[in-house]
Parts: structure tokens; sequence; C-alpha cells
């Protein structure tokens, strides 16, 4: 679910679109702290709605709108940008059972979570459900484990298997100690996955697993999501001695190299699986959960030293109840309907001369954008526009430098991007503030 345009975990790397500059007569020439108007900008593949939100026009998967040029305030500069969306963009969902409420659409209520992984920094290993669930490397050697890298909202965690024995050996993967909060008799199990690859024919990649039987054999977990190698998903339960092992295998090809959100429902009489918020099976299997396997622990990245994923995961969470439909389409919008932000500081009102490569985000470079992958409000996002730390390590992104530095003039451009056509971001408002 993502491409060449979206690898940074702080910001969005994106291809380039040669955008017209309102002309000089419409640049507000009475600021106040903060503008906020979204008249006389540019559409680029963009448009109105009767809402007097902005989306994508109609076929189109990308696209940019562009504010009208704005003098900078009285303080000389502009330092923080805002803006509200109907649902959530890029968004990580929120920590110890939190539960957003601004959005129009879309907001998250996170009320049954019992693990939430984000997999952001190293070790990039804590659990923020509120369980404080610790997880610890399995791989051999122990110094080559799981990798943090760019992910879908900020960081991921990259589980591989390189056959390359001069650079890795191991088979990358993690264990998440037992705890009775993940052996509930109703479960939702959630992740974000980018498969580097399809699996072996006749083969398959486990992606989590709990529960793992010692000798392998039926029942092999109490619930798994795992990747086959006809590039569809497969989601398992052992529902007990009333109906025993039961799974699905999906039928949407979920292609290697992009984002795929994945999720397994059981509410005590059905498994149900969704791949990118869609529903993708379900079966009929009344009992009960069963635990109390030979080992109880949740396992990312292998099956008992096989079926090693080799690809990158996200957002990993287990509720205690099943999510509906309707939730689970939300949650793959967030990563499916995109929009960030570059703003560009310049010395004349029409902009004249700055051209695509004076556009500047986080770390003051064309590179990267402002998303919501930088906020951890509940609230709509209000981000810094320079000494940002998006990418959590404790530093500012833009280092000894400004990112967007003081100048007479500012102007502000919106990407919009989807990987579910026909939905598409919407724009409410944004604001520029000194």
């Amino acid at each position: 679910m993502t491409d060449s345009r979206f690898f940074a975990a702080a910001g969005v790397t994106f291809v380039a679109s040669c955008l017209s500059t309102p002309p000089a007569s419409d640049v507000d020439a009475a600021p106040t702290t903060c503008v906020r108007d979204l008249e006389g900008g540019t559409f680029d593949r963009t448009r109105p709605l009767t809402t007097d939100f902005i989306a994508l026009a109609t076929g189109e998967t990308m696209g940019y709108f562009t504010t009208r040029v704005f003098a900078a305030p009285p303080s000389g500069r502009f330092g923080t940008l805002r803006w509200e969306t109907v649902r959530p963009s890029l968004k990580a969902l929120p920590d110890n059972r939190g539960r957003e409420t601004a959005y129009l659409q879309g907001s998250a209520d996170l009320a049954s979570n019992q693990l939430l992984f984000h997999f952001d920094d190293p070790p990039a290993w804590d659990d923020t459900s509120g369980n404080d669930l610790s997880a610890t490397c399995m791989s051999s050697p122990a110094n080559q484990c799981p990798t943090v890298t760019p992910g879908l909202f900020r960081d991921a965690l990259e589980l591989d298997v390189d056959e390359d024995a001069g650079s890795d050996t191991d088979n990358d993967r993690l264990r998440i100690a037992n705890n009775a909060a993940l052996e509930t008799p109703q479960v939702t199990l959630e992740v974000w996955v980018r498969p580097n690859r399809a699996p072996a024919v006749g083969s398959r990649m486990m992606v989590v697993h709990k529960g793992t039987a010692s000798p392998a054999q039926p029942p092999f977990a109490s619930y798994s999501i795992e990747y086959s190698n006809n590039m569809t998903f497969r989601c398992y339960a052992n529902v007990g001695a009333v109906a025993g092992e039961e799974l699905i295998d999906g039928t949407r090809v979920s292609a290697p190299m992009q984002w795929h959100h994945v999720a397994c429902t059981y509410d005590g009489s059905r498994l149900r699986m969704f791949v990118d918020g869609f529903a993708d099976g379900e079966l009929p299997a009344a009992g009960t959960l069963t635990y109390g396997l030979s080992d109880n622990d949740l396992i990312l990245g292998d099956y008992s030293g096989s079926q090693f994923l080799d690809g990158a995961v996200d957002e990993l969470a287990v509720h205690s109840a099943v999510l509906s439909p309707a939730v689970l389409q939300e949650r793959a919008r967030r990563g499916a309907l995109r929009l960030a932000w570059q703003v560009r500081a310049c010395d004349d009102a029409a902009c004249d001369g700055e051209g695509d490569a004076a556009w500047r985000g986080p770390n003051g470079t064309p590179a990267t954008m402002f998303t919501e992958a930088c906020s951890t409000d509940p609230d709509h996002p209000t981000l810094a526009l320079f000494d940002l730390d998006c990418d959590g390590d404790g530093n500012p992104d833009d280092g000894a430098d400004e990112a967007i530095p003081p100048a007479p003039f500012y102007q502000a451009r919106a990407l919009f991007d989807t990987h579910r056509s026909p939905d598409t971001p919407e724009l409410v408002e944004f604001e520029l503030c000194q």
C-alpha cells in the first residue's frame, strides 16, 4: 500500500511536480498571528468539494493543493503548521487505550487494546497498550536482531532472511512473553505487513502467531496471520475440541513491497479475515479459542525455526474484542489515504525563482514532508516548522539548521495520495502561525 513516494519515517519522499504560483496580487498583505485562508490557492489534480473541503480530483490517485503566498507575521516568521482532515492520515494508533474524538470520521477508540507495538526507534520493542508487555530478540546470533526501518507511520521493524553469509545469516524474530491479556474469548489481531517477496512455492511466511505446538502438529497455534506463496494472507485459529483448528485462505492478492493491513477476528462463532480493510473470507467456527499450547508466547517472524518472514511489520495490535468491519476499514484508510505538507520561504511576493527545490519538510530538504506521523496528539496535528523531532530520536530533524528559515513570505502545499481509489484524503482547513 505504499510506493517510492512514501519511504521516510519522519517524512515523505515524492515525485516533484511543476506548480503555478498565485500572482503577487493574491498575497495576504495584512497578516495576523495566523493565516488559514484556502481561497486563492492552486489545484493540481485536486478539487474543492461541495463541503468546501479539498480532495483529489475524480479518477486521480495523487495531486497537490498549493496555498496563496502569505506575508510573514509581525514576528518575522511562521513557526507552526496546523491542519485538519476528515479522518486520520499516516497517524499511529493512540497509546494506553486512548481514544480520538476530533475527526469527523475514522477516530480510533482503543478501549479493548491489549497489545500495541509501533516499532519506533531502537530497540523499538515497547508495548504501549498499557500492559507494558516485553519483547525479546530470538535471532541467532543475537547481535543480528530485527532492525528499525522507515515505516508506514514512522518507523517499522524489518525482518529478513538473507542467504549471504557474509552479511546476515540470521532469521529475524521476536518473542512477546505470554500474558493473560492476550488469551481472551474474543480477539482481533491486526498488523501492517510489507512482504519483501513471495514465499517459495509450497511454503508460507509466518507474520505473527500466539502459541506454538511442540512437536509441530495441529493445532499449530491459538491464532495467527501468515503470508502464502500465491501472495494472499491466511488467518488461523484453534477453537477447541468442538470445531478444532480453523483457517481462512484469502483471495485478495497482496503484492510484495507494498504495505497491507491484515486483521483476523474471532467472536465465538465465526472466524473472519480483512485485508486492506476489505473482507477476505469468513468461516463458521463455533467453539472456544484454545490456549495452553507447549509454548504460549506470541512470536513475530517465524514458526518454530521455519516459515521465516522476509519483510517489514508496523502497528502490531491485539484487542480483546471483535472490531467491526467499519472500524477495520478505517484502520486501513489511516495508511492508505495520505495527506502531507511542505512549506517554502520566499524573498518576494510571487515566490519567483524558488521553484520545487525550495519546498521543505522537517529536515529542511525537499526529501521529507510534515505528516501526522510526526504527531502523538489525539487531536489534529500542530507541528513546529523548525527544530521538530519528527523521528522521535530526541534531536531536531533539521540539526543545527532551520527547516523553514525566516523570510518575508511563505507558501504551503499539501500532497494528496490514495491507495484506495476512489477514496480520497479530505482537507478541512490549515493554519500557519507565528
